[in-house]
């Protein structure tokens, strides 16, 4: 199975158009939120995404746009919401609105877990690089957004050391006696991988080229793609639209 896993689209069409090729490969399509927010083409994002079938989840600015609660944001992107929530035909916020805070897939006994945030926090909690995170049980692959930073991660579950028997398999296996065939080896661990696409919309890594993940089920494969896309569209329609200014500015710097 091939998925294209999009995140913080952030109402960037021009970006989003460019994975288009992509798409037309993937069986599926995965979201992880913020499809608004920021940018001038709520609607448009929503279009392509319905009309590619995409399975997509919740994101702050994608709740935000809808109960008006902006407090978790600066002053601009403050802005920016409540002139999404304007822009938002009834068709649109109602897709909103029904979407789920998290989507798993399987493949072949593989299980891959997406939401925006964190699995015990999937609106707002941000799990960045280098931060731990408890993947939730049976989880293969866990597949997160709203940091706008890509990275690919490879852990052991938080049980990973305990072999068969509850020991500490390190420890089995120091002490163990060649000789005794009756005694159990530890069992090899399976460690989980964990990943964001980075962002279409609103790269923050230093490179302006938007990202996305390419995913491969059941062989676990996960790779983090970069393509250029026309940044001035986007930015000229965001002045025509009367967005903050350094919106666009960001595109152009990747921050």
């Amino acid at each position: 199975m091939k998925l294209l896993v999009l995140s913080d689209i952030h109402a960037n069409l021009p970006a989003l158009e460019k994975v288009e090729s992509f798409a037309l490969q993937a069986d599926r399509i995965i979201c992880l939120g913020d499809i608004v927010g920021y940018n001038a083409f709520p609607n448009e994002c929503i279009g392509w995404l319905q009309d590619h079938e995409a399975e997509c989840v919740k994101g702050n600015h994608d709740q935000a746009a809808l109960d008006a609660k902006a407090e978790w944001f600066n002053d601009a992107a403050a802005q920016a919401i409540k002139w999404t929530q304007k822009e938002l035909t009834p068709k649109s916020r109602q897709f909103l609105n029904d979407l789920p805070l998290q989507i798993r897939v399987e493949e072949k006994e593989i299980t891959l877990l997406a939401l925006h945030g964190s699995p015990r926090d999937p609106l707002h909690e941000y799990v960045f690089p280098d931060d731990q995170v408890q993947v939730p049980e049976g989880v293969d692959i866990l597949a997160l957004g709203h940091t706008h930073l890509p990275f690919i991660r490879k852990v052991e579950p938080k049980n990973a050391k305990k072999n068969a028997n509850g020991q500490d398999s390190k420890k089995t296996g120091k002490n163990k006696d060649p000789a005794d065939k009756s005694q159990k080896s530890a069992p090899s661990v399976k460690t989980v991988t964990i990943f964001n696409p980075g962002s279409v919309g609103q790269p923050r890594d230093g490179d302006p080229r938007l990202s996305f993940a390419w995913v491969q089920l059941p062989q676990m494969s996960v790779q983090i793609k970069r393509l250029e896309y026309p940044v001035g569209q986007t930015a000229a329609a965001n002045q025509k639209a009367g967005l903050p200014q350094r919106f666009s500015q960001r595109l152009f710097e990747g921050t």
